[in-house]
């Protein structure tokens, strides 16, 4: 762990806020190929700390950056810090997975104005290194590549072992401009451009599980790790406690035994649960056996009481001999019910009822779809879409009018997958937009993930991308998205190589197909329409999540076996 000073990470792909400890992790990683390039846009640290000189590193937008940015050392008033730099000056930190020792040649994307403003420190876990300091631009007005140092030797830096270290960028001369970082095996490299693109960690860079709107949970005991304390019954029915695996992979579980009558048997909570006018998401496991007939949720003063002023979920439970995962809405109407529980309707014969992690969560107002993953991309509620029951816990619900969720810019690289668990309204035509970095057009510059064709329901998949002037697009064949129900949807995006892949519900439905390497991957996203307002998704969408890499089949498989697929 390092202690850090006020930092804040602001870096297009990578977006997060550091607090005072940071846990190690990579952000770029090493090529395996003969050059070994690391490839870095200098805006995309990990760790911005400020010099004890004064100076700091701030965003730069000089014309001709490559990436979202660059950083430019301030006040840019004549500081010189040609030793004790790792102390005073201020210091950029990349995390970099390296899979190559020896030496690796530090090449550096500056700007300088004059003489005095043309140098800047490279170093390693936090040391100063002879080799890496002093490294000179040169040449003065334009953005300029350069592995000079004021030593006359090539800088470098010396890798050993391999695995997790840091390069750190410290500032020499304040009014210098860094733009971009490579560091390469191969001493007969020179970048030329903007230089290659950068060499991500594979990581997950965004997670909207979209159960933002969900408050704290309500049940004491819904996990049944050792006991059923909490819990009650009415009628001949009873409950015992199961020492056995559950749906959710658990031990430990309550189970129902229901009498064969045509009362509506029931379990509940001991202590109150729910509050007069608020609405619950409700989720558990569960399987049956024996029985024919459903059962329901419901909430009621005291459990002796069940008539037709209690208030009953939203949906019933159906038989299933297999662990099933259930979610529902339950509303609490103005009355003061506050015991929640599970009640068979009537007659429907003999048999057990198994229950596990039993959730009851109020379902809020927030308007923020929290980026779970670390990266701070957080997501905000536009026209309110609704937080609902999903098929992992929350999930939002879209009218198909206006409601959409707006990621602000970011930058998926060049390749990349999003993955979504959709759920389309019965009836719903036209384009539904998963998410889209782009205003409708098959030209227009961007990427578009949707289901159906325009002007149909035929249920189609498109990965569509343009660049301007021309578009690409991939698509499955048709009912590909059957809806209503929910169905898993994964998009693979390779923009450096021209292909996309996609899968619904762990089947491939779209197999390397055609798509443009040149369309922008780095503005305003929206989940649920199009940036130009067209497009709206109808329906329910939950744990959407964009990597920085192309998923496996067998990653895609988790995925789709996670969420109860």
């Amino acid at each position: 762990m390092k202690i850090i000073s006020v930092v804040v990470v602001v870096s297009g792909l990578f977006l997060m806020m550091v607090g005072e400890s940071e846990a190690q992790t990579a952000t770029f990683q090493q090529d395996g190929g003969s050059q070994g390039l690391v490839s870095m846009e200098a805006e995309n640290y990990d760790i911005n700390t400020s010099g004890a000189n004064g100076a700091s590193w701030v965003a730069d937008s000089t014309a001709g950056y490559s990436g979202t940015g660059a950083m430019k050392a301030m006040p840019d008033s004549g500081i010189n810090q040609n030793t004790g730099y790792a102390v005073n000056s201020p210091e950029l930190e990349y995390r970099i997975n390296f899979v190559k020792t020896g030496t690796h040649y530090v090449w550096v994307r500056g700007w300088a104005l004059d003489g005095s403003s043309d140098s800047v420190h490279a170093g390693l876990d936090g040391a100063e290194i002879s080799t890496a300091d002093r490294i000179l631009v040169g040449s003065f007005g334009s953005w300029v590549w350069t592995k000079a140092t004021m030593d006359g030797i090539n800088a470098s830096i010396n890798v050993s072992p391999i695995g997790l270290h840091t390069l750190n960028i410290w500032m020499r001369e304040d009014g210098f401009i860094i733009d971009k970082i490579v560091l390469t095996t191969d001493s007969a490299y020179v970048p030329s451009g903007n230089g290659p693109a950068e060499t991500l960690a594979p990581t997950l860079v965004g997670h909207w599980k979209l159960d933002d709107g969900l408050g704290a949970e309500k049940i004491t005991n819904g996990t049944f790790d050792s006991s059923i304390t909490g819990w009650e019954t009415n009628g001949w029915s009873t409950i015992s406690w199961q020492n056995a695996l559950s749906g959710d992979g658990s031990t430990g579980y309550m189970r129902f035994n229901i009498d064969n009558n045509i009362d509506y048997d029931r379990f509940a909570t001991i202590a109150g649960v729910t509050s007069p006018n608020k609405t619950y998401q409700v989720s558990f496991w569960y399987r049956t056996s024996g029985i024919t007939g459903n059962l329901r949720a419901f909430s009621t003063d005291v459990i002796g009481t069940l008539d037709t002023t209690a208030s009953w979920a939203s949906a019933q439970i159906t038989p299933s001999t297999s662990w099933t995962y259930f979610s529902t809405t339950l509303t609490v109407d103005s009355a003061d019910y506050p015991v929640f529980g599970i009640s068979k309707l009537g007659s429907i014969g003999s048999g057990t009822f198994d229950i596990d992690a039993i959730s009851v969560k109020e379902i809020t107002t927030t308007t923020t779809a929290v980026d779970s993953s670390g990266n701070g991309n957080n997501g905000t509620l536009i026209n309110g879409p609704v937080w609902t029951t999903g098929k992992i816990d929350g999930a939002l619900q879209f009218d198909g009018v206006d409601d959409y969720v707006n990621l602000g810019i970011f930058n998926f690289g060049s390749v990349f997958t999003i993955s979504a668990w959709v759920n389309i309204n019965s009836g719903e035509s036209n384009i539904q937009t998963i998410m889209a970095n782009a205003g409708s057009g098959a030209a227009t510059n961007g990427f578009r993930i949707f289901v159906n064709t325009y002007g149909t329901s035929d249920q189609k998949l498109w990965i569509e991308t343009g660049n301007g002037s021309t578009a690409g697009e991939a698509v499955s064949a048709a009912s590909a998205v059957p809806y209503a129900g929910w169905h898993h949807i994964v998009a693979i995006v390779d923009r450096a190589n021209g292909l996309a892949n996609a899968y619904v519900d762990n089947v491939q439905v779209i197999t390397n197909d055609g798509i443009l390497t040149d369309f922008a991957n780095n503005q305003t996203t929206n989940i649920g329409q199009m940036t130009n307002n067209t497009y709206r998704f109808g329906g329910k969408m939950d744990d959407v999540r964009a990597y920085n890499y192309a998923l496996s089949a067998s990653e895609v498989s988790d995925l789709y076996n996670a969420g109860g697929g």
